[in-house]
């Protein structure tokens, strides 16, 4: 009975979203969560304290104005704007990752989907929470609750599987913030 009752109410969100662009509400929705919005905050903070320490507090060289006060020239040589610049540009190619990430979302087995030779249904596996037959290297995820092409693991910063579609640019998302790491400590 309970089984009836969620192969209903997941047909029926279907219907409902399809009809109110099921696209743009299941993404806002994965935004909407926690482990994205803490994700961007640590992105945005770290970027943040980055350019702060770079261009306020960081001596490089000491200058001595005309009035006789020494003041820092920490953001004028050309090594801290080169190591700013890199930076920076890391920081929006990490952000823009993670933002692909989640709006290109993992790829999901659609639920009519059938291997067009229909002895090679015999070799497939069928999925029983989807009811259909699952793709080669497929696998169902509990959280999203549906079959995933190459899923790789649902990964709670980005609030969705990684998978076939956005399993490239999750790589370069930690690729970008192991790199930032790396300049944070030169810096």
């Amino acid at each position: 009975r309970v089984r009836e009752f969620q192969t209903f109410q997941h047909y029926f969100i279907q219907i409902n979203l399809s009809m109110s662009g099921f696209r743009s509400s299941r993404v806002i929705g994965r935004m909407l969560h926690y482990g994205p919005l803490l994700a961007s905050f640590i992105i945005m903070l770290v970027t943040m304290m980055t350019c702060v320490c770079v261009c306020v507090s960081t001596p490089i060289s000491n200058y001595r104005r005309p009035d006789g006060q020494i003041t820092w020239r920490h953001h004028a040589t050309t090594v801290a704007f080169a190591n700013l610049t890199i930076f920076l540009v890391l920081a929006i190619l990490t952000t823009y990752h993670f933002l692909c990430c989640i709006f290109h979302g993992p790829g999901f087995v659609r639920s009519d989907w059938r291997p067009e030779n229909k002895k090679e249904e015999s070799r497939l596996q069928w999925c029983g929470e989807c009811e259909a037959f699952k793709s080669p290297r497929s696998h169902h995820c509990k959280k999203c609750a549906r079959c995933v092409k190459k899923m790789d693991h649902h990964c709670p910063w980005i609030n969705c599987c990684v998978g076939h579609k956005n399993h490239a640019h999750f790589i370069r998302f930690l690729l970008g913030v192991v790199q930032r790491v790396k300049i944070i400590y030169i810096v």
